[in-house]
């Protein structure tokens, strides 16, 4: 935890609720520790579509919402849950983990009730998200980047290569959630075929598509075979 970090003393059971579809479950510990810094929380609430986030389904402790697969749908009941649980003289603090800059709407709708909202996430979450919670707290420990990143890739795509076809990219994106918690906006490109393309030494891409396959290069990262 930051050094800074001040608990909010009046808390005593923080309600917790987590964008699972732009958090990854390796999070889950971090976003724990950081809501018993200002009590001890009741509600831990993960929302997200299931199919895609198996990783956070089986963190224990937490309860999983599936949303389905509708855009913006884990922001919506997330959202709702915690109006409810406001409205209703719930807690009085809030911890609320997301890198979606909607949800700074919510966040300014709960201080102006005067409760306390902590917000968690990477430290590049959108100000406007960051700027209207209470206190917000960055995850400290980095992404998988360069070489380990590489071999991560190159591990799934190897391990579902059949005759030479390489992995479909919508399986590889499913894979790296799944497995890592990683999407690509966790590692700053914009898609994973954006990340793939710039690495041609490493990976083999098809034209793209809605079958688009990558295969790995053998030369590249020696550590992966």
């Amino acid at each position: 935890m930051n050094a800074s970090f001040q608990p909010f003393a009046p808390v005593t059971t923080p309600g917790v609720y987590v964008d699972g579809d732009s958090v990854p479950a390796h999070r889950a510990a971090f976003i724990r520790r950081a809501a018993e810094e200002i009590g001890s929380p009741e509600t831990l609430r993960v929302y997200g579509n299931g199919a895609n986030l198996a990783a956070w389904r089986d963190q224990p402790g937490w309860r999983f919402v599936d949303a389905g697969p509708g855009k913006n749908a884990a922001d919506i009941l997330l959202a709702l849950d915690v109006i409810e649980a406001a409205l209703s003289g719930g807690p009085r603090a809030f911890v609320i983990a997301s890198a979606d800059r909607d949800l700074g709407h919510l966040a300014l709708r709960l201080r102006e009730r005067g409760l306390f909202v902590l917000g968690v996430g990477e430290a590049t979450a959108p100000e406007g998200f960051r700027n209207v919670c209470s206190r917000f707290e960055s995850f400290g420990d980095p992404r998988p980047a360069g070489p380990e990143l590489d071999a991560l890739l190159q591990a799934a795509i190897i391990e579902a290569d059949r005759l030479g076809l390489g992995m479909g990219l919508k399986d590889l994106g499913r894979v790296l959630q799944a497995r890592h918690g990683l999407n690509c906006h966790d590692v700053g490109a914009p898609s994973w075929r954006a990340h793939l393309a710039g690495r041609p030494d490493l990976y083999d891409l098809d034209p793209p598509g809605p079958r688009a396959r990558v295969r790995a290069r053998r030369q590249g990262i020696a550590t992966v075979w």
